[in-house]
Order: structure tokens, then sequence, then C-alpha cells
């Protein structure tokens, strides 16, 4: 026999799947920690959403100016009308 096939004889011996591995087992849910976490109703956390809300239209409001800005300067730079 050839060295490929001496090496091939080898391979199919160790790919020779002797149990199957144990992927679809079921989880044990003892000691597990809880992934999801349920959201409070509270005056506290519609506090905590209204300011990220606000936080969130003044960025805008901001990255609205700064691209007017970029705009501007770079029609001066071409020569261009101004919007």
């Amino acid at each position: 026999m050839s060295c490929w096939q001496l090496q091939a004889t080898a391979w199919v011996a160790d790919l020779a799947p002797t149990a199957p591995p144990p992927t679809h087992r079921a989880r044990e849910r003892a000691n597990r920690p809880q992934t999801r976490r349920r959201r409070e109703n509270t005056d506290e956390c519609h506090e905590k959403l209204r300011h990220v809300r606000e936080n969130i239209h003044e960025a805008c409001a901001i990255m609205a100016q700064v691209c007017r800005r970029e705009r501007r300067k770079r029609d001066i730079m071409v020569g261009g009308p101004l919007h």
C-alpha cells in the first residue's frame, strides 16, 4: 500500500464512532442563573426611560447640526451653493 492509503485507513479508523456525542441532551436546570429579567413598571423606570429618550433626541439634534456645518464647509471649499 502507498503512503496515502495507509494514512486514509488510519483516518477512517479514527473516525469510527463509538458513541454518539451528547448534543441534544437536556440541560441541567438546578443551578442555572436567571437570564431574562422582567422590566418593572415603576415611576423611577419611566423617569430613566424619559431621560434616555431626551438624550437621544439631543444627540440627534447635535448630529444634524454637525452635518449642516460639514456640508457648508464642503460647499465653501468646493465653491458650490450653500444650503
